[in-house]
């Protein structure tokens, strides 16, 4: 599904630390599928703060977009920074909300 985004700016917003997440980014083989991340130390204030999501918006150089979020401080970090929240409850079904968020169900993966 990443790859298929690649027309799109893509962030990752994290309160984990960069080593314990890059690593799986890169063993998945998606890190570069990301133009801008953002971990739990660069920011000092996380989620729910505005902080993180503020930083991705300047990392990645935009004021507002789509953000699927599978936290209510994820959520409520999320819209406080301007941001369209879409709510992923389960992590499993992430690539058909993508999907119907940007109008584009050709692109399901099976």
């Amino acid at each position: 599904m990443l790859l298929s985004l690649k027309d799109y700016k893509l962030g990752v917003v994290t309160s984990s630390a960069r080593s314990d997440v890059e690593p799986v980014l890169h063993a998945a083989g998606i890190l570069q599928c990301f133009d801008a991340l953002v971990f739990g130390e660069h920011v000092e204030r996380h989620k729910p703060a505005a902080d993180p999501y503020l930083l991705i918006g300047i990392k990645l150089g935009i004021k507002t977009g789509l953000v699927f979020e599978d936290s209510e401080a994820g959520i409520v970090s999320a819209k406080e920074a301007g941001f369209t929240v879409i709510p992923v409850a389960d992590p499993q079904q992430l690539s058909s909300i993508v999907y119907q968020a940007l109008g584009d169900t050709n692109h399901l993966l099976c």
